[in-house]
């Protein structure tokens, strides 16, 4: 087309020379040969661009091409912007779908509650982070379980978990608490489970949040205890108060109506009798009030390095009369000096709150064994270790911490022996600002051991007042 274009330029200016060269020769001399000559040059040169038209076939076709070409061009660039306009737009809408996703997945797996997410048939399809810490399983694991093998669950026959599947797959929303044993643990944990049907997309899926509710559980059972233990201390504390009361009144009574015809030594047994019963109202009371001082931090204490075998000697003649009904007798056992750091009068009333458990709960005609040595603790401290044990009334294994509690009880205290529920708990907080601790022990068999720890040492002695 361009050498087309340089040909065709080249002939229109050859045809203008040869033209203008007659005709000013014409104008000038006259001849009028020059006309002829002009119409021969004038008709070979228009033979020839009409050859020229003819040799190049497509120069009409060229011409429209080339503004055809030319648009197209304008509309394809057109179109490339626009396409990047689009591609950028797409490309900023699959990030923020990204985002939206990963906010999603972590809101997903951060959230407080375990999820399933299962298919109808009770195939799992996925599961958050969550389920895998309360489970103690992996992910890989979890998807391989199908939920409707939990329908014969032995732990949770009372919940028909096929008729709750079914209510669910009806589109009935559902909750209830189901029993578990953890991967790798050995206790029952309780879930607070909900079931609720979803349309994603064209298929539905059923939704379950798991929550772990072992600690509300635990908590509401705590409670439901402790009232049951305030209960039972109320009852018991109405029979002991009662008890030495009715003793003190009853024999009052007797020494009023017989004062003047009985001898005076039955006089005198009356008035002991009285007098052991104001004791044993006055020990209730003494607890009672000891604890009151205990809670509020009032309780004085003054520590002093002593020998504890006296202490323990005068416990045991306070209480070998009651010992003696029941014929148990102590047993002291001690190869050296028992001196500690400790409040004689504090732990005489531990002393005296061990002794009488175990006159209570002992068989008759048994012993009951003192033994009083001194350890060293793993950190090499030390210490003088108090050791009471007797053969009767077993302690449950699962009761030897909840014993120290207060207002708790044995259960073997069903056999009738009463108690407040507040001596040991003392005994447990008199240990404590003690520096010291104490605890108890049972076999498979029928004996019980308490034992607590005194500070050898004065620097073990913790500030109190």
């Amino acid at each position: 087309m361009a050498s087309y274009c340089i040909w065709k330029s080249l002939t229109y200016s050859y045809l203008i020379i040869i033209l203008g060269i007659p005709a000013i020769a014409e104008f000038y001399i006259g001849n009028q040969i020059t006309i002829t000559i002009g119409i021969a040059l004038l008709f070979f040169l228009s033979f020839n661009l009409v050859q020229a038209k003819l040799w190049n076939k497509h120069y009409w076709l060229s011409l429209i091409n080339a503004f055809v070409i030319k648009k197209n061009s304008q509309e394809l660039e057109e179109l490339t912007v626009n396409l990047k306009n689009e591609m950028a737009s797409h490309k900023q809408t699959s990030k923020e779908i990204v985002i939206s996703k990963k906010k999603l997945q972590d809101i997903y797996n951060s959230a407080h509650d375990g999820i399933y997410i299962v298919s109808l048939n009770g195939q799992v399809i996925d599961i958050n982070a969550t389920m895998e810490k309360m489970l103690n399983i992996e992910r890989e694991e979890a998807l391989k379980m199908n939920l409707t093998s939990f329908f014969q669950s032995t732990l949770n026959r009372s919940i028909n978990l096929e008729e709750i599947w079914q209510e669910v797959v009806n589109g009935n929303n559902q909750e209830f608490n189901w029993l578990i044993k953890k991967v790798g643990s050995s206790t029952l944990s309780t879930m607070q489970v909900n079931l609720k049907k979803s349309l994603w997309g064209d298929d539905f899926i059923i939704i379950a949040t798991v929550r772990d509710i072992s600690h509300q559980v635990a908590a509401m059972e705590a409670t439901a205890a402790a009232n049951r233990a305030k209960t039972e201390f109320l009852a018991n504390m109405s029979h002991e108060l009662r008890t030495p009361m009715h003793g003190i009144l009853g024999y009052a009574r007797l020494g009023l109506k017989r004062s003047n015809n009985v001898p005076r030594i039955k006089l005198m047994e009356y008035f002991q009798l009285i007098e052991d019963s104001g004791k044993r109202l006055m020990s209730l009371l003494d607890n009672v009030l000891d604890y009151s001082k205990l809670e509020v931090g009032k309780m004085r204490y003054d520590i002093k390095k002593d020998n504890l075998l006296p202490i323990i000697n005068e416990v045991t003649t306070e209480l070998s009369p009651l010992a003696h009904e029941k014929g148990l007798m102590f047993d002291l056992r001690t190869r050296e000096n028992a001196v500690a750091y400790y409040d004689a009068d504090k732990i005489r009333q531990v002393l005296r709150n061990i002794l009488f458990n175990a006159i209570k709960f002992s068989n008759k005609n048994s012993k009951i064994r003192i033994h009083c040595q001194k350890i060293f603790t793993a950190i090499g401290i030390q210490q003088l270790q108090i050791s009471v044990q007797n053969s009767g009334v077993s302690i449950p294994k699962n009761e030897l911490d909840t014993i120290f509690d207060k207002f708790t009880q044995s259960t073997a205290t069903s056999t009738g022996a009463g108690g407040t529920g507040l001596g040991l708990a003392i005994s447990k907080q008199i240990m404590e600002d003690h520096g010291g601790s104490i605890w108890a022990e049972s076999n498979s068999g029928d004996v019980t051991t308490f034992r607590f720890l005194l500070p050898c040492s004065k620097r073990l002695q913790p500030d109190i007042q």
